[in-house]
Parts: C-alpha cells; structure tokens; sequence
C-alpha cells in the first residue's frame, strides 16, 4: 500500500506502511513534516479530505496532542478532534476554548478578533430558538453571511455565530470555530471586499492552546505517538 506525500512546489512522492499521508510543514522543509494519518482507527486524515483537504483547512501545524483528554491535530484554519465515545471526527470550538482562558483581549488586540457577546440569553431555551438567536448575527453583515452559509455543514465546521464587528478596514464575524473576514481595503491576502476564514489553528497555536513540542514537526521515520 502506497500514501501520497503533499510538497508545496515539488512532486509526489510515496511511502508505504502508513496509513494517510504526510503533509509539509508550513515551512517547506522537505525533510521535516506532520503527518495526517487514519493510524489507531482514528481517521484524522479521512476528515481532513472530506472538506476539502488543504483549500479547506490548510496544511497541518501540529503534530497529534492531547487536550482535555482528547485527541486532536491542528490545521492552518481548524483543529480537529477524536471523540471515541462516538468514533468521530469533530471541529474543536477553537474560539471558545481562549475565552475560557482568559485571552479574549489578547486576540482582540493582536488578531482582530471581537471578544463574545452575552449569550446568557441562551439559557433555558429550546436548541431551536439558540440558533436562530445566533443566526441572526449574520443580518449584520450579509457579504459574511453569504459565505458562511454557502457551507451546507457550517454548523459542524464554523459552530454558532458569537459576535460582529466593523473594525473600519474590515469587518469581522467570530463563531465557536472559525472567525470570517471581509477586508474593506485591499491587503496581501484578500482583495477589497473578499471574505476570508482566519488561521484558527494557527491563531490557537500562538496563544499556547497546545504544548509547544506538539508543534515541532518530525521527519516522516519519527514516531507517531500522540504528544500529551
């Protein structure tokens, strides 16, 4: 059995005995990477292709970590998450979980990112009514809107609608797992009036969502146990 192995710039290559693949890291170092496997049946890179693979998600930034004793791997725009109890695959609520820790200030100051609004409102309501609490959030800013639900699973992939702002040179929309952007102004990454996702897996990265050696990539040969 043969597994693809995806270089930015460079050919295919192949390697056997793995279940997955290994994706570059972000810094193109051909002889360091992170590999995204279906290794101890927990298929991390089934539900890396079925979005999209990297258009979707990005390329990996992390290794295999443990946090809140689950099993997770990071992505450029998402981490993923292992739930055994119901043998699947989930969005983690990237942006929830730094709020929980207190950093909401830091990613307003430093990622653009509006702090969540009071959703206490939310108690006690039926599942029903929560959504359409947070959908219409969304009224606010029908370019994000557009985006957001041309994605027929944007709840499993973005999470609710948690807050908007007019930041003036663009205008940002925060959910439990994605953040959307639309620059005003043209910028390297956008041009004017483009909606783009924010790099959630990178942004939890920087914030120290996950220990730094689940960070660090390995060459394809290193062990592929989970960093805990």
């Amino acid at each position: 059995m043969f597994d693809r192995i995806f270089r930015p710039l460079a050919t295919f290559l192949f390697v056997s005995a793995l279940t997955g693949v290994l994706v570059t890291s972000v810094a193109a170092d051909a002889h360091t990477d992170f590999a995204v496997t279906d290794v101890d049946d927990i298929p991390f890179f089934t539900n890396f292709q079925a979005p999209g693979g990297v258009p979707t998600l990005g390329y990996p930034v992390s290794r295999r970590f443990e946090y809140k004793g689950f099993t997770n791997q990071a992505f450029q725009k998402a981490i993923l998450q292992w739930q055994p109890d119901s043998s699947s695959i989930n969005f983690l609520n990237v942006y929830d979980e730094p709020s929980g820790l207190g950093k909401d200030p830091e990613l307003e100051a430093s990622k653009l990112t509006p702090p969540s609004r009071d959703w206490s409102g939310d108690v006690g309501l039926e599942w029903a009514a929560v959504v359409l609490r947070h959908l219409a959030v969304l009224d606010e800013t029908p370019a994000i809107k557009t985006a957001f639900l041309s994605d027929s699973d944007w709840l499993n992939h973005y999470g609710l609608p948690m807050a908007y702002e007019d930041l003036g040179d663009v205008r940002v929309m925060r959910a439990q797992r994605a953040v959307f952007q639309q620059w005003v102004i043209e910028v390297p990454w956008a041009s004017a009036g483009q909606v783009v996702v924010a790099n959630g897996g990178d942004i939890a990265k920087d914030l120290g969502l996950f220990r730094a050696a689940a960070g660090v990539p390995h060459a394809s040969t290193d062990s592929l146990a989970v960093v805990s």
